[in-house]
């Protein structure tokens, strides 16, 4: 933690389907090597049954999916952010291949769902 590294509030609702949520990391980017310094993009929260079928994976409350075409988190992005308002939404999981395929969006660990056991997990390990 510093000037530059900060923590992030978790959120308390999931975004609605078509909102605009920020993804970050150090993943590899479209020219395939890794970045110099942190990125962003903006996606779109996307319907998790739709998410579901066409990525072929089961639909549960434990995943909220996002993309915009060509606009994704890619390989080496994984565990990063998906912030909305400033607040953390969702931990990339994994998403198609290649990075931000237009047609299937990418798969994150809905933290609104998962809250109450990362706030358990959170306390248990600050109590060491």
């Amino acid at each position: 933690m510093g000037p530059t590294v900060k923590a992030i509030p978790l959120a308390e609702s999931v975004p609605n389907v078509g909102a605009a949520v920020l993804v970050s990391g150090w993943g590899y980017m479209e020219t395939g090597e890794s970045p110099l310094h942190l990125k962003s993009v903006y996606v779109n929260i996307v319907n998790r049954e739709e998410c579901a079928r066409v990525n072929k994976i089961e639909s549960t409350k434990a995943k909220i999916c996002a993309a915009s075409p060509w606009k994704a988190s890619c390989n080496g992005d994984s565990g990063g952010p998906l912030t909305y308002r400033g607040k953390l939404v969702g931990i990339v999981s994994f998403g198609p291949t290649p990075c931000g395929y237009t047609s299937h969006p990418g798969v994150y660990t809905d933290v609104v769902e998962l809250r109450q056991w990362i706030e358990v997990e959170a306390t248990k390990l600050s109590s060491n």
